[in-house]
């Protein structure tokens, strides 16, 4: 499950992917509240990286988030990681969640954008999936 979303007035975009082995569990409510609950820690808490989000309490227990992720495991019976966080900070930042929550897109911009523009883009941007933002940072090996 990838869920994203702007925040601080539309000058912050947050992501967080939390994996799991099978569609019946991401399709779970419950997982999918276990992810939006570390979605909006990620928020309030600014983690520097996802060691640091993983070190952070969840909201409401005394476990951290890689503990609740532990305790989701063994509640579940498969594997659930957190495998991704990455903020976005610009002078307008757009989120876009796919339906179904196994795409999204955060996408800054430099000066302000109308909404709707800013929406076709990180559509397009999630649709085209790419590897960089300009030539000087394609990978090696593609």
């Amino acid at each position: 499950m990838i869920i994203a979303k702007s925040v601080d007035g539309g000058k912050r975009g947050v992501m967080i992917m939390l994996n799991c082995e099978t569609d019946f569990v991401a399709k779970n409510a419950d997982f999918g509240a276990v992810a939006s609950n570390i979605l909006e820690v990620a928020i309030n808490n600014k983690p520097a990286s996802l060691d640091e989000l993983k070190a952070l309490n969840y909201t409401g227990t005394n476990l951290t988030i890689n503990d609740k992720i532990v305790e989701e495991i063994g509640k579940i019976g498969e594997k659930i990681e957190l495998s991704h966080y990455s903020v976005v900070n610009a002078e307008q930042v757009y989120a876009y969640n796919h339906p179904g929550n196994k795409l999204a897109a955060v996408v800054g911009f430099n000066k302000t954008t109308p909404d709707e523009m800013a929406k076709d883009v990180a559509m397009q941007v999630a649709a085209m999936a790419p590897v960089s933002v300009d030539e000087k940072s394609v990978p090696e090996e593609v």
